[in-house]
């Protein structure tokens, strides 16, 4: 979704361009993983999504996604 902000792309535009997962890392410890996204509701932001993970490895629920 370039040129889109995440406060604007939702679960629905990533999955309409065949996107399940997204790109997340954990700015606390560094972590890195490709958590699913689908089982989101459809008008659910990126950013929302983000403020709800929490790092599997350390806690830390300072979380950054990126698009694939």
């Amino acid at each position: 979704m370039r040129g889109r902000r995440h406060a604007e792309v939702t679960v629905a535009d990533l999955t309409e361009q065949v996107i399940d997962a997204v790109n997340a890392s954990c700015l606390r410890c560094g972590d890195e993983w490709q958590p699913p996204i689908t089982f989101f509701p459809p008008a659910t932001t990126i950013d929302k999504v983000a403020a709800l993970m929490v790092c599997p490895t350390c806690g830390g629920r300072d979380i950054e996604i990126q698009e694939p």
